[in-house]
């Protein structure tokens, strides 16, 4: 957890910086090459510290904890996350990432971070902003039922999981509850309808 959350903390200061994906050589022997092991023993990739030349930026950029499916030599071309601005923090190499994807991750979380008060940002920018209104007001769009109300809460419950894992963070142990019980909603409320129409 704490390689997770120190592989945010960096991705979020490149980002910061204006982090920028380039293909980039490696020159000088990789070093802490340590194999990556899948459950039956078989190797899926190879994690070492490389040091790059980024065509148009520094001739030696620092990667820590690259993950790439070769091993890596002098000479081998991987993709790297850098930031032009600063490049003393480092480039970012993960060949099981999209790094243009994590590059824009900062913008497209700018204004719905995964924080609880935000979730309500990603309600209030999609069409279905009646379905939480206030009270439980019908809208222009028809009566909001608990059915349409607990699907939505169940999605912004699971934007509210998942924001830290597409920004590259590890999920937290709460946010995973959340989630879950997020997918709970929408059958309990079917039953608890189903129940009631009985009556």
């Amino acid at each position: 957890m704490l390689a997770s959350s120190n592989t945010g903390e960096r991705l979020d200061d490149l980002r910061t910086a204006g982090a920028r994906v380039g293909t980039a050589t490696v020159v000088g022997e990789p070093r802490a090459v340590r194999e990556e092991l899948t459950d039956e023993g078989a190797v899926k990739g190879y994690a070492s510290r490389l040091v790059v030349a980024v065509p148009g930026g520094p001739e030696r950029l620092v990667v820590r904890g690259a993950h790439t499916y070769e091993r890596p030599r002098p000479g081998t071309e991987v993709d790297v996350l850098w930031a032009a601005a600063e490049p003393e923090l480092g480039g970012y190499v993960n060949e099981s990432k999209d790094l243009e994807s994590l590059a824009r991750g900062r913008r497209a979380a700018a204004h719905c971070s995964p924080s609880p008060p935000s979730w309500w940002c990603a309600a209030r920018s999609g069409p279905g902003l009646h379905v939480l209104a206030p009270g439980g007001r019908p809208s222009a769009a028809g009566r909001v039922g608990p059915t349409r109300t607990a699907r939505a809460v169940s999605a912004l419950l699971a934007f509210g999981a998942g924001g830290p894992l597409v920004l590259g963070h590890g999920p937290d142990p709460a946010q995973v509850l959340l989630a879950g019980g997020g997918f709970l909603l929408v059958p309990l409320t079917y039953v608890a309808a189903s129940v009631r129409s009985f009556r």
